[in-house]
């Protein structure tokens, strides 16, 4: 099965730490990322850089709905 979204605290903080993460999820097929919590404000750049439109910010109360 494939995995179509991540979304949660990546653990992450740095432009290039986001970077290498985005590449990878792109590689294996992951549709939409939407990091969080303990995902600094730089690292979400380094993965919105590579996702373009697949990144989608997110916040308390946000509701996401399978396409």
């Amino acid at each position: 099965d494939k995995v179509y979204a991540v979304v949660g605290g990546f653990h992450i903080s740095s432009l290039n730490e986001g970077l290498r993460v985005a590449r990878r999820l792109s590689e294996i097929g992951v549709q939409l990322v939407s990091p969080c919590h303990c995902t600094r404000d730089d690292a979400k750049r380094g993965i919105k850089k590579v996702l373009g439109e697949r990144y989608v910010e997110n916040g308390v109360g946000w509701v996401f709905q399978e396409p």
